[in-house]
């Protein structure tokens, strides 16, 4: 009986440590979390060595989109390497398992925002910031996981400012030298969803707002329909369709602006403020991995339609600090935190006649320039997303395929109200829908000329006409700039999805 005891001991304390091994210990040690690297280019790759000497230290800030809150800072610091690892620390888990606990949390990725400065001793100068924007799967940090980012540096086109131009009130060159203990952006100024609600539904737009568990969510325009009659009251039938693929990501992006004393120069007025305003696309915030959602509206001569979703958008205005003391670098970004999903896999997608609010509408105007597009429209005849994006910006130097919704016009709408000078920043901060060139095969949108084709009801419209139509849309006044590893930046403007159409003819 002893032996059999002993020997069952035995056994239970083989079982024990096994799971230990197996189960516990790897937890206790797993090593999840964000892995950054960073690779910096230059000419003759001498740029790659003096990163890692002891000449140069990198600075960092990292953020994370959270569900309730926005951008959230999940880290900061600096390395001598090239290597930047983020574990799993609080922060960080909280916002991954809030995503993992929606209906659709499991199909979304989430975007981190990297900012990246490195001192460089010898040149006694500071490069940066260098900012990027990449989205992780939070249920694989979770899980064990380790999310890797890659950031490419190009030294050609890296900002670079000496650093007794930065702070000469701190005092020695040689002290700043030693003594830089941290680079960062802190929040002076937030417009948040809520904020936004709020100053929509004071003003009557109660439409434009739709509650989710304590959470406002914001009538964005996607795709917007003015079907206008000619001079002679004649008009066409057109018909809109929006399409979100299923099984490609749906990714929002929103954009930055960097430039130094900006709200001193805004009175200078836009054209003036592109000099001084840097302008960045590519704010990946949110993307969903499987998504759908198709909607066809008819537009009939004389009216408006347009297409929307409901989005959780932020206008954010930043300081630069070195050591905690305030320097005259400014960033301001507009991106959105979420979308709303009609199940697990499709996008809800809405549809509206009525006119949109007035304050949008000169939102728009203060920051995009009308387009016509190069060729009319016959009965029959189509025009989609990729004919208007080819005609407008060069899809493989920009390197995916991007239309602006209207969500920084309503938020610049609502800005406006409280500070003039940040709201027409606010309009130049586009936020759109993107997809990547190489996944894309179907149109985003398409608008046809239906002719005289009846209308909803069934009835004809007797000024209703078969005939051409010429076609107009939007594009951002101010340029975006797009980065490469080579010397060469190509700027471009972004088309915003607001589409006109007039009648050609004078009857039938």
């Amino acid at each position: 009986m002893f032996l059999k005891r002993k020997l069952l001991a035995f056994v239970i304390s083989a079982v024990i440590i096994t799971s230990v091994a197996l189960f516990i210990l790897p937890r206790l040690f797993a090593k999840n979390g964000i892995e950054i690297s960073i690779v910096y280019f230059s000419e003759d790759h001498s740029g790659l060595a003096n990163l890692q000497s002891s000449e140069a230290i990198i600075y960092y800030q990292v953020f994370i989109i959270s569900y309730d809150d926005g951008l959230t800072e999940i880290a900061k610091g600096k390395v001598s390497s090239s290597k930047i690892f983020i574990g799993l620390n609080e922060k960080l888990r909280r916002v991954c398992e809030r995503w993992l606990e929606l209906p659709y949390g499991k199909n979304t990725l989430i975007g981190i925002e990297v900012n990246v400065w490195i001192l460089n001793k010898a040149g006694n100068e500071i490069l940066g910031p260098v900012i990027r924007y990449k989205l992780l799967d939070p249920e694989r940090i979770l899980n064990g996981g380790i999310e890797k980012v890659l950031i490419n540096i190009n030294e050609e086109s890296i900002p670079r400012t000496k650093i007794d131009k930065i702070m000469n009130n701190i005092g020695s060159e040689g002290d700043l030298l030693r003594h830089v203990e941290f680079l960062d952006w802190l929040l002076e100024y937030e417009i948040t969803p809520e904020d936004i609600a709020a100053k929509l539904e004071e003003n009557g737009l109660n439409d434009w707002v739709k509650w989710v568990s304590g959470k406002a969510y914001i009538k964005t325009p996607i795709l917007v329909i003015e079907n206008k009659k000619n001079s002679l009251g004649y008009g066409v039938h057109i018909t809109a369709a929006y399409d979100i693929a299923i099984n490609e990501e749906t990714t929002i992006e929103g954009s930055y602006g960097i430039g130094n004393k900006i709200l001193e120069k805004i009175s200078e007025g836009l054209n003036l403020l592109e000099l001084s305003l840097k302008l960045y696309n590519g704010v990946k915030t949110v993307s969903r991995k499987i998504s759908s959602g198709i909607y066809f509206v008819d537009v009939l001569p004389g009216r408006t339609a347009y297409i929307y979703i409901w989005t959780r958008p932020y206008f954010e205005h930043y300081r630069w600090y070195v050591n905690g003391i305030r320097t005259d670098k400014e960033k301001f970004i507009s991106y959105i935190s979420d979308f709303l999903m009609e199940d697990t896999t499709k996008v809800l997608i809405e549809s509206s006649y009525r006119p949109l609010p007035s304050t949008v509408l000169s939102s728009i105007s203060n920051s995009t320039e009308i387009i016509a597009y190069k060729d009319s429209l016959d009965v029959g005849e189509s025009i989609d997303s990729w004919q208007v994006i080819n005609y407008t910006y060069d899809i493989a130097r920009v390197g995916y395929y991007d239309i602006g919704t209207l969500a920084c016009a309503v938020i610049s709408s609502v800005v406006s109200y409280l500070n003039p000078a940040l709201g027409i920043i606010a309009s130049t901060l586009t936020i759109s829908l993107s997809y990547n060139t190489e996944a894309t095969t179907i149109a985003l949108f398409g608008v046809q000329n239906r002719g005289d084709g009846s209308s909803i009801d069934g009835t004809p419209d007797p000024n209703c006409v078969n005939s051409s139509v010429v076609l107009h849309y939007y594009v951002t006044t101010l340029q975006y700039r797009k980065e490469s590893l080579l010397k060469e930046t190509y700027y471009f403007r972004i088309p915003i999805a607001r589409i006109i159409t007039e009648c050609l003819s004078s009857s039938n």
